[in-house]
């Protein structure tokens, strides 16, 4: 048997900061694939029983969770984020190149969402590819159904209004 170390911590809060941030970035990623597919005209729908409302909320609770924890996470790796840029061997600017792919894909997608532009229009085009083929479904529908209707009394629909009489004045 192995012996418990008794300096051991019974809390990590760096595996904490991790694990919340991997639970937030995943309820992100879901509710947010949840929000791109659900029709913004259609707010009573539910998909796993959250309406429109409640992704939407979920949504923006666990970016900010998701924000605040990567700050921490970052506070906490810092040390080591800061060897990326610094080479403590040579006191200069290390992974330079990698430093400028990184900061020219983000540029690139920050303007090319803005501006609109392929690659960066994608989600975009499809988002109204499925809304449209979505309205389509929606126009095809009957607007009613059947096992909701009530029992269709055939005297009273062919049943013709009475005449409405008027009594005529005479002088």
């Amino acid at each position: 048997m192995a012996k418990e170390n008794p300096k051991r911590r019974s809390f990590h809060t760096r595996g904490f900061t991790t694990l919340l941030l991997t639970f937030s970035f995943i309820i992100v990623a879901v509710s947010g694939i949840a929000l791109y597919l659900s029709p913004a005209t259609r707010a009573s729908r539910t998909l796993w029983g959250l309406s429109l409302g409640d992704w939407s909320l979920l949504h923006m609770n666990s970016c900010a969770v998701l924000l605040l924890v990567s700050v921490e996470h970052l506070l906490f790796n810092w040390h080591a984020l800061t060897g990326y840029f610094v080479s403590r061997a040579t006191r200069s600017l290390a992974l330079w190149k990698e430093f400028l792919l990184a900061l020219t894909i983000a540029v690139f997608l920050v303007v090319g969402t803005i501006q609109r532009t392929p690659p960066c229009n994608v989600a975009d085009y499809y988002s109204g590819a499925v809304r449209h083929a979505r309205q389509a479904r929606e126009k095809a529908k009957p607007k009613f159904k059947l096992d909701e209707l009530e029992e269709f009394d055939e005297e009273e629909f062919f049943r013709l209004p009475e005449p409405e009489t008027t009594a005529i004045e005479e002088d």
